[in-house]
């Protein structure tokens, strides 16, 4: 396949066309394989038209038995006794597009949609954050590759350009306008992207190359195939501008996976479940984002009212391990009232994602990660199973802590002084005898605005058998006795 030199510099822009050349085939196989319904070695088709009597397009096996987009179902039957038939779904092909336009945006700023079988990104000005141009496209394919998406890739200075390129050449990377001249002027008239009429003018008018067209005179052009395909060829050759309609992320992600028969039981779920997941993590590592929480949803038959389990996390996530695990557990411990007909996965909040500040040469441990920890707690016992301890901004000890809902990402600055880990309340009289005093006093005073008000001087005190106290005198009470407050670890 041809293939860009390593160091090349492309002109600015530089568009790189996501062709899909099988969008409906790779849209129902990413749905059937996220079923465990799929077998690519079995021929199938999808079919569309008045009551389905047409051929959409066809699996590779079917082709090679002669079936082909277009032809009647029941040639196509003939001529495949085991072809097995699916109804296009438009709905699926947009959604597989909508998604690859996410993943496109974790590259460039710049995406559309505009064309209805491509994916179109600016590259050139990401070249220095994801080049060399080989190895990111060879990345680009790795990963559609792992996600079922068939793709066909070329890049050039302009949108209509990388397009018709890559319907006629997979991996060309065209680096100026002198190169991308020569290639259009060898591109066959039907990769152009002209409309229907126009195209049926030309071709009986004997033309078969864009370069045949390109090289009539502009007036007669004109005249030929009106000012609109005109303005279309010079976008195309990059004689006027073509400002494209961007795509803008959404603030919410929403999947659904109809099942063909209704799913009872929740070790079947866990399949679909997964594959959900996946490409939820993918989407929110292209975008750099995390979430603090999603929400599965079961359709069921009957009128019964969907299920909605809340999954919440502790932190912000983008690892699917971590969030099939966390949603597995919210399953094995839900009821569904009855089998489920589709299975959803909704998120409200995408939120930026922060990784944690960690040293260079920090030894990374598997261990200790109480975020994970709360999010397996709140999945498997509920949220509200599971509280937290926060800090509240008052001078009575007994009262500077409250239970939360949810962990507090930032506590307000403690004391200054050594606080116990182990606190009585309430304070009683401490009957060993004092052999030390460590530290003090520290006086604690609240003011008229408490309920209740106290004035202590509080002190570190070790014990005649070696512990260390925290222990109190009222303002004014020296010389009675000391109030244990708290021991000391």
């Amino acid at each position: 396949m041809p293939a860009s030199p390593p160091s090349f510099r492309p002109a600015s822009p530089w568009w790189c066309a996501l062709h899909l050349p099988q969008l409906a085939l790779d849209a129902e196989a990413r749905h059937r394989r996220a079923l465990q319904a799929f077998d690519d070695a079995l021929p199938w088709a999808l079919t569309d038209g008045p009551q389905q009597r047409r051929v959409h397009a066809a699996n590779a096996t079917a082709r090679a038995q002669g079936v082909h987009a277009g032809q009647a179902v029941a040639s196509a039957q003939l001529l495949c006794p085991g072809l097995a038939l699916s109804a296009h779904q438009p709905l699926r092909d947009a959604a597989l597009r909508e998604w690859l336009a996410a993943y496109a945006y974790g590259f460039s700023a710049e995406v559309s949609l505009r064309e209805p079988d491509t994916v179109l990104f600016e590259a050139g000005r990401s070249l220095g954050l994801f080049g060399p141009w080989p190895r990111w496209q060879q990345r680009l394919r790795d990963e559609l590759a792992g996600c079922g998406v068939q793709v066909r890739i070329a890049c050039a200075p302009t949108p209509l350009a990388a397009r018709g390129l890559a319907r006629a050449h997979d991996g060309l990377a065209v680096a100026d306008a002198t190169q991308l001249q020569r290639l259009l002027a060898r591109l066959p008239l039907g990769l152009a992207g002209l409309p229907d009429d126009a195209l049926r003018l030309l071709e009986r008018s004997g033309f078969k190359r864009l370069g045949d067209v390109l090289a009539l005179p502009r007036a007669a052009l004109a005249k030929r195939i009106g000012p609109t395909v005109l303005d279309r060829l010079d976008r195309l050759v990059g004689r006027a501008p073509d400002p494209l309609p961007l795509y803008e992320p959404p603030t919410r992600y929403a999947a659904r996976l109809d099942f063909d028969h209704p799913l009872a039981d929740a070790t079947v779920l866990v399949f679909p479940l997964r594959r959900l997941l996946q490409e939820f993590a993918l989407f929110l590592v292209q975008r750099d984002g995390g979430v603090p929480g999603f929400r599965l949803v079961f359709g069921h038959e009957d009128g019964v009212a969907p299920t909605r389990l809340e999954v919440r996390l502790a932190a912000p996530e983008r690892d699917a391990a971590r969030l099939f695990d966390l949603a597995r557990l919210k399953l094995d411990s839900a009821r569904l009232p009855a089998p489920a007909v589709s299975l959803g996965l909704e998120a409200d909040e995408l939120p930026g994602f922060h990784p944690e500040h960690r040293d260079l040469f920090e030894a990374r441990t598997r261990g200790g990660d109480a975020g994970l920890l709360d999010s397996r707690l709140r999945a498997r016992l509920g949220d509200a199973a599971v509280q937290a301890l926060a800090v509240v901004d008052t001078h009575r000890p007994e009262a500077a802590w409250c239970w939360v809902d949810t962990p507090r990402t930032r506590l307000p600055a403690l004391a200054e002084g050594p606080r116990p880990l182990w606190l009585i309340d309430p304070p009683i009289v401490l009957r060993e005898a004092v052999a030390d005093v460590l530290a003090g006093p520290e006086r604690i005073e609240t003011a008229w605005w408490d309920d209740e008000p106290v004035r202590r001087d509080y002190y570190r005190l070790r014990t005649r058998s070696g512990q260390e106290a925290w222990a109190f005198r009222p303002v004014g009470g020296e010389g009675g006795p000391w109030w244990l407050h708290g021991w000391f670890a």
